[in-house]
């Protein structure tokens, strides 16, 4: 506000005439305040607009200090009131307005669960629009619950109109506690994950998968809703047991379990998937390094044939000119030499008929069962004609594969456009001048072409969400809305208006490079034989912090052993983050206190991976049943993520800009493994780490708090991460900077952050072997100081051309109507043939240049990049600190509860650097530590730091003992 007039001209003459001070300044602040939230303030409407006074003063050009008291709810009050609104041409609500504002909730905002901050702007909007008052917080949340219960009982009715009486009698026995053994499927069994791929976890999942596709929902009024509120009410299910569901009403039972029922077959499809494809190619990999082992046992034999090929190259180098019978047979016999070439016939393509024929051996013995059965489930479907011939191979693998009692088909079965050339000399062969296919050998031909095209949705599964059809990972209304669209994303609506913008920036790159590299003392262009053109020498280290470590000392003299639940407890007084912690239930009769109580030490417990039960020995008056209720209640993903937006928003709220700097718009992405049971899908070997586990992926900002993170298997892509946080993180930050290391980018991401309006800074381990674009390709000639890493030119004609479908799917990806990782995998160089992919490629390279040339030309920037990453080496050291139980393994193998435990973490951990901010500013507030920090100090400091917290002990919560800090913001709900 203070950046900005609060009052127009005319508005501070209308203030002036007011008789006396403190009426003018009480005038203005309730003109600004009700054109900022369309409400007056008042005693008991919550915070009154105070910190707008010095503001108001100078606009009215009064002296500060000049307004001490108001009567907000008096005469003079409802006087202004009513001027201010003829003023704007506002009018007050009356309970006519109720139901237009109702059904608006119902049909417009509610269909897309907005967040509380979300959903306050577009009550704002409404009242805006209409000139209309917003009403009384009494009345706006009885309205709000109202609309609410009008969208549930609405949608619930339409879900209902879609069941037959054959799903009524489904559900009722999915609710049925009763035991009929082992086999019988009840609630209890289609909540559990798939906990691998082996045979009777398969099985198990086939037959759930089956029985849950009985439950048909029409996708039109789905579609009508975003997936958020079919989540919503999947969550309630996996958290009451049958006996709760069945105290809903009739309506309310079959709906939500029909939603259920939904979500939980498109997750089982995906899980499926993602265990087809990882399993087809682990049957390759496995092969290769089969061989591989084998090659080099060939190579150390001391008398093979590595010897014989030696022997026979140094008689024949030695004797160009002598007679074979005379020089080479004393050295190998004819005899040698014969076997020789018998050996080496047999090895024609050796090494890939060795890999094959391992692959044949491992899918024969072990793996055939499982991916058949898997292949049985998926309802493969394509949108090309050239991939007909495949999915005609798949019906017919699921007909015939077990019709021939010998490895031979009786039929033949398609070959042409399905069988690989590598697979093809091993699968068809001429039996009795009869053509012949071994179905074992085609099957995995059939497998491994399945496995590639379902990575990037050439074949994608009916019923499935990410493997679902690609025409529904787009905007279904983009041609009627195209202008919106365009705007949305910030981007112009001419191809060649885009096109002319990103050339004029890559060629201000490349001149800018090319005229400073030959004075670059740091950076070399160089002439190489193994394409190592750019030799970058590192920067000269910093300067050491005089101050840190004596600041850091008064911080633990002051406040020594905070216990760490202490910091939790502290920062929810402070922000009350845990109103954000919703029911999943209709309602809750537990008492305020209690509650908060219950759901820091759930946090805590979850978060600091102690567990619920040692957590509840400390507080007599909580029990371990207490304390389970209130997490399968109240604690969910969606939650945790609000509540940890409320702690990142106070946060940058509070920082104090002379000691932090001006808010931040960077954040450093990397990821790190967690031990975790693997009984589930995501746990994966990572190569690096040289151990089995889970990634967590963090976006943290320059002064160490994390803004997002999520939970990802070892080989997804740190892209997609990288782009799912810029997305989703939902904070009051502003990404437009991002420091990643080499796997969080790639030619793709660049495109991606061109496209969404934000910097793609990695830091490059190859830095030496990159390339640069020019903009025609006479540049190479042109920019003589950098011609010898210049690779080609853009094909601009491909982007322009194209361009309307990459906006699509820009679209698609900053809405949610697709997952990053879904689109970066689509747009791999497996679908290299794809117009959309080869465009991003060009649009990638373009600015992927240009970022090049900035980085090669500003060491500033390269020293930047550097110490953003090491910031989250940081991170990762205190969140072990704070994860410390169990080993700090994640001992459970269901996926929702690691996720959960990552999001607690991440919670704590902002609270920690909250608390911390706090401490740091008070001390520094103080006269002996004024303009004490030298540049060196302020770029070394960091809130993230615990010698003065203890994680360990008992865990008692008491509310009447406070940590004493001052927070220097007023603490209001998000």
């Amino acid at each position: 506000m203070n950046e900005e007039q609060c009052l127009s001209a005319e508005e501070i003459l209308l203030c002036k005439k007011k008789i006396g001070t403190n009426n003018q300044v009480a005038f203005g602040l309730m003109l600004t305040h009700f054109k900022a939230c369309i409400k007056f303030p008042s005693m008991d409407e919550g915070p009154l607009p105070l910190k707008l006074i010095p503001q108001v003063t100078l606009e009215l050009e009064l002296a500060k200090g000049k307004f001490s008291s108001f009567k907000w709810d008096g005469r003079t009050a409802k006087r202004f009131r009513q001027e201010i609104r003829e003023h704007l041409g506002y009018r007050e609500p009356t309970d006519h307005d109720a139901p237009k504002f109702i059904e608006h909730l119902v049909n417009n905002i509610l269909p897309y669960i907005p967040s509380h901050g979300l959903l306050s702007e577009q009550v704002r909007l409404y009242f805006n629009k209409h000139k209309i008052e917003v009403f009384k917080n009494k009345q706006l949340k009885r309205h709000i619950a109202s609309a609410k219960q009008q969208f549930e009982q609405c949608f619930f009715k339409n879900i209902v109109a879609d069941l037959s009486q054959s799903n009524y009698l489904l559900i009722d026995q999915l609710l049925t506690e009763d035991s009929y053994g082992e086999d019988y499927i009840n609630l209890s069994k289609l909540k559990k994950d798939i906990p691998g791929a082996r045979l009777k976890h398969v099985d198990h999942a086939v037959e759930r998968i089956t029985l849950l596709r009985k439950i048909k929902l029409s996708p039109e009024k789905l579609n009508k809703v975003d997936r958020k509120v079919l989540l919503k009410y999947y969550d309630r299910v996996m958290a009451l047991s049958p006996s709760n569901i069945l105290e809903f009403s009739p309506t309310a039972k079959y709906a939500a379990m029909a939603i259920f029922c939904h979500i939980k077959s498109q997750l089982m499809l995906d899980s499926l998937a993602d265990s087809f494809i990882k399993l087809v190619h682990r049957m390759r990999t496995s092969a290769e390094k089969f061989v591989d082992n084998y090659i080099l046992k060939e190579v150390k034999r001391v008398d093979g044939k590595f010897d014989l090929l030696e022997k026979l190259a140094l008689v024949t180098a030695h004797n160009p000119k002598g007679v074979i019978e005379d020089t080479v047979y004393p050295t190998v016999s004819k005899e040698k030499l014969l076997a020789l070439i018998d050996d080496l016939k047999q090895r024609g393509k050796w090494y890939q008929q060795q890999v094959q024929s391992k692959v044949h051996t491992t899918y024969v013995h072990g793996n055939r069962t499982i991916l058949l059965s898997m292949l049985n489930i998926f309802q493969l479907q394509d949108n090309h004609k050239i991939y007909k011939p495949l999915l005609e191979a798949v019906k017919f693998i699921t007909l015939h594969w077990d019709t021939s009692d010998t490895e031979y088909y009786n039929e033949l079965p398609p070959i042409e456009g399905v069988v690989s050339a590598a697979w093809k000399t091993m699968t068809v062969t001429e039996i009795d001048e009869t053509q012949q296919v071994n179905k074992y050998n085609y099957e995995i031909a059939v497998l491994e072409q399945v496995k590639c095209f379902l990575g990037f949705k050439a074949l994608w599964i009916k019923g499935g969400y990410r493997y679902r059809d690609p025409n529904e990972d787009i905007p279904q209304d983009f041609n009627k809305n195209r202008k919106k669209y365009y705007d949305y994303l910030g981007l112009p609506r001419s191809a060649k208006k885009f096109v002319k913008q990103l050339k004029q920036s890559l060629k201000s790159g490349l001149t800018n490079l090319n005229t400073t590299i030959a004075a670059n003392e740091l950076v070399r262009i160089r002439s190489s034989s193994v394409n190592k053109n750019i030799v970058v020498s590192p920067s000269a280290a910093q300067a050491d912090p005089d101050n840190i470590d004596q600041l850091q000392k008064e911080i633990i003299k002051k406040w020594s052993s905070i216990n760490l639940i202490d910091v939790l407890k502290e920062c929810d007084l402070l922000i009350h983050f845990t109103e954000q912690m919703e029911t999943i239930a209709r309602s809750s009769k537990i008492p305020a206190e209690d509650l908060q109580k219950r759901l820091l030490l759930c946090l805590y417990g979850i978060g600091s991976n102690t567990g619920l039960k040692r957590i509840s020995i400390a507080n007599g008056d909580v029990n371990y049943s207490d304390l389970r209720y209130a997490k399968k209640r109240f604690i969910n993903k969606s939650n945790v993520r609000n509540a940890i937006r409320s702690v990142v928003n106070h946060v940058l709220q509070v920082r104090d800009p002379n000691i932090w700097g001006e808010a931040t718009t960077t954040v450093a992405c990397d990821s790190t493994q967690i031990s975790a049971w693997d009984q589930n899908l995501i746990n994966e070997w990572h190569h690096r780490y040289k151990g089995k586990g889970v990634m967590i992926y963090w976006h943290v900002d320059k002064n160490s708090l994390c803004i997002y993170s999520q939970l990802k298997s070892c080989s997804s892509s740190e892209v997609g991460a990288m782009i799912k946080g810029v997305i989703d993180h939902d904070t009051k930050m502003n990404m437009s900077r991002v420091f990643v290391d080499t796997h969080g980018q790639s030619v793709i991401g660049f495109a991606v952050s061109h496209l969404l309006d934000f910097d793609l800074l990695p830091r490059l381990k190859a830095i030496n072997k990159q390339k640069l674009y020019g903009v025609t390709s006479k540049d190479k000639k042109q920019y003589s100081n950098i011609s010898l890493i210049m690779k080609g030119s853009i094909n601009w004609q491909l982007v322009e051309d194209n361009y309307d479908e990459i906006v699509k799917h820009m679209a698609a990806l900053k809405l949610g109507i697709v997952e990053p990782g879904v689109m970066v995998k689509r747009f791999s160089y497996d679908n290299y043939n794809h117009p959309v992919y080869k465009a991003l490629l060009e649009i990638g390279k373009a600015n992927k240049t240009i970022f090049l040339c900035k980085y090669l030309e500003s060491e500033t920037l390269r020293v930047e990049i550097n110490e953003g990453l090491n910031v989250v080496e940081r991170l990762n050291s205190v969140m072990d600190f704070i994860f410390y139980g169990k080993l700090g393994e994640l001992k459970t193998n269901n996926t929702d509860d690691q996720e959960l435990s990552v999001l607690c973490l991440h919670l704590l951990q902002a609270c920690m650097v909250y608390i911390n901010t706090l401490i740091i500013q008070q001390v520094l507030s103080e006269p002996h530590w004024a303009n004490r920090l030298t540049p060196e100090d302020y770029r070394a400091l960091t809130p993230l730091f615990a010698a003065h917290i203890n994680p360990y002990g008992l865990f008692p919560v008491d509310f009447n003992q406070r940590i004493a800090i001052n927070s220097t913001t007023e603490a209001t709900n998000d």
